[in-house]
């Protein structure tokens, strides 16, 4: 991301007021049922937001770091965190630094929706996650192109107005990621409200 975008979104922030909003039911249905109970496990959630998902986790006992770029969207999770009497770290973080992640430690179980890691972020992302550790990544699916058309250009935006390189592919996803020493262990499409999602659940292999 850029400066541009960090300003984006402060401005998106600050143009409502905060509302608690439930966390991905994917995510707490699906895939945690798969990467297993999340209590006394560190958990770093990626681009949280205002914290909807990073606050489930920690009522579930999880030691939650949630990291964004926007620091008005952190303030209010720390703030709603405080009201339920919940414990968690924020980091405000550009995950186009190549230091993003740096001196977070590692973590059993990280937790990505609505976003999609490029390249060199997945990299930075597995190497904070714990041998035997998961990673849960639930977001938008990408629909467009069909059969044989091309890939869309990384800038270009899908029909629906989003960007498409933050959209879901897994047959990019896949192969890169098991080069980086994950094996995919759940895979699930589906439609929300006229959406198409993905959602996807990795184990870093054992050293």
């Amino acid at each position: 991301m850029s400066d541009a975008d960090r300003l984006r979104w402060q401005r998106r922030y600050g143009e409502r007021p905060f509302e608690p909003r439930p966390a991905e039911s994917w995510l707490i249905d699906r895939a945690l049922p798969v990467a297993g109970p999340v209590a006394d496990r560190t958990v770093l959630d990626v681009a949280a937001g205002e914290g909807a998902n990073a606050l489930e986790l920690a009522a579930r006992g999880g030691r939650v770091t949630a990291l964004d770029i926007a620091p008005r969207a952190l303030d209010r999770l720390q703030a709603e965190a405080r009201r339920r009497g919940l414990d968690l770290h924020t980091v405000v973080r550009d995950l186009d630094a190549p230091d993003a992640l740096d001196g977070l430690g590692s973590f059993a179980l990280v937790v990505i929706v609505k976003y999609k890691p490029s390249g060199a972020q997945w990299r930075a992302v597995v190497d904070r996650l714990e041998p035997g550790g998961h990673l849960c990544l639930c977001s938008f699916a990408l629909t467009e192109p069909q059969g044989d058309a091309p890939k869309p250009e990384e800038g270009a935006f899908d029909r629906r107005g989003r960007r498409s390189a933050y959209l879901l592919d897994r047959a990019e996803l896949q192969p890169q990621l098991e080069r980086l020493g994950c094996a995919l262990l759940l895979h699930e499409a589906f439609e929300r409200r006229g959406d198409r999602l993905e959602g996807f659940v990795w184990r870093k292999r054992d050293v």
